[in-house]
């Protein structure tokens, strides 16, 4: 998972499984990944988990990229490899992943909406404090940046900045919000 900028990693949550006989078997066998600018370090080696919630934390990593490595399944999952959801965090905030990050004691952005946008604008509502300035970025899934502008008195409307629909194909995106010092907010977004 491409994280779109480097963040501070010391701790990961996964829900994995997949209902087989009634049951929910976990990855019996996994690597949690940093990426090091040139290859992927191993920061997580677990073997015999039963559990299909994990969690563990590591010393901090600052890294760019994240990867969870499976190499093997619960015996009575057979095939069937199911991820729920994966958490990367730092300390006890959650950096990215798929309820977004708040990497700010006081957000840069309070609201995005509609979501899931599915016709007309996408409206990225702003913090009055924070409001000048900003630097919006857009992310596809495989991470490749597909919008980008500076959030700035000229094109905010009472700290709302609006991005047509048509910048969007259907699918998930991040939306990543800077100011520059730090590493920003990162938000889920689904198009329809």
């Amino acid at each position: 998972m491409n994280l779109g900028s480097e963040y501070y990693v010391g701790a990961i949550k996964l829900y994995a499984g997949a209902t087989v006989n009634g049951n929910n078997p976990g990855f019996s066998a996994f690597k949690f990944q940093v990426w090091e600018g040139t290859s992927w370090k191993d920061v997580v080696s677990e073997t015999g988990n039963a559990n299909a919630i994990y969690q563990k934390s590591f010393s901090e990593e600052k890294t760019s990229k994240v990867r969870l490595y499976i190499t093997s399944v619960a015996a009575e999952a057979g095939n069937l490899i199911r991820l729920h959801e994966l958490e990367v965090l730092s300390g006890n905030n959650p950096i990215t992943g798929i309820d977004g990050l708040e990497a700010q004691e006081k957000p840069l952005v309070t609201k995005i909406y509609p979501n899931p946008l599915s016709t007309g604008h996408l409206y990225i509502q702003m913090n009055a404090y924070t409001s000048d300035n900003l630097q919006v970025s857009i992310f596809d899934i495989t991470g490749r940046k597909i919008f980008q502008t500076l959030a700035s008195s000229a094109n905010l409307n009472n700290e709302i900045l609006k991005i047509d629909r048509s910048v969007f194909s259907k699918g998930i995106f991040m939306v990543r919000v800077g100011d520059g010092k730090t590493n920003g907010q990162v938000s889920k977004l689904i198009v329809e």
